[in-house]
């Protein structure tokens, strides 16, 4: 029967057109001087992190153009994450997973924060829960220290049920990045965003393109889990062409979020998978180095600017051959405009 609601839903739910508001472009009133990158730097096949790299290891290229360094650290010091949960009725249906399954990896990855470290918990279906009766229920989490009331507030949402099909992660990405932005003298210099999503999207009303833009110039790395990649997986052949293109739109869009940002984009297909994607993410997050450069550039145009981080020294694998090494920053950035 779960199954049959599934697909009968995928017919309906995925056929409704996103519902989209103009927003105003921003207003930049002051120059800014320093870009700052943070980036983890791997092996070329992403398995392995590779720390000890110092200033000398690194350059940086804005537009293809070699910019100065003029300030580099390699950040270990606390974090701050924010977990987004999509909670709709989508997410539950499609994840073909039972939930106490589903949630055993954002649990244990709270767990694994450290004392110092700061982390906040917003859910969302067809509206972001972060006014004050959400915190009043015990479904929203502002930053905190304290690993209980995290856990209980990831406890609290398992046991609301699920109520509405909408779901509107473009509205819920805007939310999160704007409460970091109103928080961020108080936060950690590492500032992450974990989404655990389906990746659909019905019912925002900012968007998608202005939101992209302001998460690429936000300086928050989101990392997106994919919910229902087991579902594709196993009845994908049977969905209709308009369902899949749906499907493949919802991933692609967490994938953008993620990529862009210098994050990673995650699709398990089975519930296993989940505690270690959680564990990599910490890792992920823990080894990172950041550095600054003044743009040559300056125009202010509001164009999109290419950044690359190329790592000079190179890597001796498991096999004795030396490899070249991968930065993974975010794609660039958006001048400000006059």
């Amino acid at each position: 029967m779960k199954l049959k609601y599934c697909l009968c839903f995928f017919l309906s739910a995925f056929l409704a057109s996103p519902v989209y508001a103009q927003q105003d472009k921003p207003d930049f009133k002051s120059r800014v001087e320093v870009v700052n990158v943070d980036f983890r730097v791997t092996n070329k096949s992403g398995d392995t992190i590779i720390g000890d790299l110092t200033n000398d290891d690194f350059e940086v290229y804005e537009d293809k153009v070699k910019q100065e360094i003029t300030n580099f650290s390699a950040i270990e010091g606390p974090i701050t994450t924010v977990l987004l949960i999509d909670y709709s009725r989508q997410s539950y249906l499609m994840s073909l997973y039972s939930q106490e399954e589903v949630w055993y990896g954002p649990i244990e990855f709270v767990r694994s924060l450290k004392d110092e470290d700061w982390a906040a918990i917003i859910m969302y279906d067809r509206k972001v829960y972060t006014d004050k009766d959400a915190e009043k229920n015990g479904i929203f989490q502002n930053f905190t220290q304290s690993k209980n009331e995290l856990e209980k507030t990831l406890n609290n949402i398992f046991r609301s049920p699920a109520v509405w099909n909408e779901s509107c992660l473009v509205d819920a990405i805007k939310s999160t990045i704007d409460m970091v932005n109103a928080n961020r003298e108080s936060l950690t210099d590492k500032v992450s965003l974990v989404i655990v999503s389906t990746g659909l999207d019905t019912f925002s009303k900012n968007r998608y393109d202005k939101v992209l833009e302001e998460a690429q110039n936000s300086g928050v790395v989101i990392y997106a889990i994919g919910i229902g990649g087991q579902l594709k997986a196993a009845y994908g052949d049977r969905m209709s062409t308009d369902d899949r293109m749906d499907l493949l739109v919802s991933d692609n869009r967490l994938k953008s979020f993620s990529e862009l940002t210098g994050g990673e984009f995650f699709q398990p297909r089975f519930v296993s998978e989940l505690p270690d994607i959680f564990k990599n993410i910490s890792v992920y997050l823990r080894n990172q180095y950041s550095l600054g450069y003044i743009s040559s550039n300056l125009k202010r145009d509001g164009k999109f600017r290419k950044i690359e981080v190329r790592v000079k020294k190179t890597w001796t694998n498991k096999k004795g051959k030396e490899e070249k090494l991968t930065a993974h920053n975010r794609k660039g950035y958006f001048a400000p405009k006059d």
